[in-house]
């Protein structure tokens, strides 16, 4: 049997980092956070700047399927997913459907327009704001992607890179 002798200096401390410890294990994992509350609901309308400094709104899109990418240049599987979204964008045209990027990057951030032209990528791309963070509860990791119906309801909240099986069965629930 091993026994550990603590100084006295290390014995004050504890206290304080168990409490460290609770705290971090209350915070909310990627596994940890739903989203439920948001499928089937009205997609939180928003106001947000595009890259060419236009204001575009979510309710402009009404009528039309929408799938919306937050996502950021320092991002690695953000950044691996734009030729897939670009790809999806072109495909869906026909389906109305409207595929659009949100960046957590700042708009003074050069690299955003850079990132998008290496990866060809024409689909529509806006800055997001701390509202629209708050509302979509996009607070634990990178990249999340929310469909939307064209009636403007939340149909799916997808995690992590969006492939070829993540889809095609969103895609058959949006009416």
């Amino acid at each position: 049997m091993n026994i550990i002798i603590l100084d006295r200096k290390t014995m004050r401390s504890l206290p304080y980092v168990a409490l460290l410890m609770l705290f971090f294990a209350s915070l909310p994992s990627q596994a940890q956070t739903d989203h439920s509350y948001l499928i089937g609901q009205p997609a939180p309308n928003f106001q947000l700047r595009s890259l060419a400094g236009n204001t575009v709104s979510l309710s402009s899109y009404r009528g039309r399927p929408v799938l919306l990418n937050f996502w950021a240049t320092w991002c690695l599987p953000c950044r691996q997913e734009i030729p897939f979204l670009q790809t999806v964008a072109l495909l869906k045209k026909s389906s109305s459907l409207q595929v659009i990027g949100i960046t957590f990057d700042d708009p003074k951030n050069k690299n955003v327009q850079r990132t998008l032209q290496r990866c060809h990528a024409t689909y529509l791309n806006l800055f997001a704001d701390t509202k629209v963070i708050q509302d979509y509860g996009v607070n634990v990791a990178l990249p999340v992607s929310v469909l939307i119906d064209s009636g403007g309801i939340v149909r799916s909240v997808h995690f992590g890179m969006l492939t070829t099986k993540d889809i095609p069965a969103s895609l058959l629930l949006l009416k």
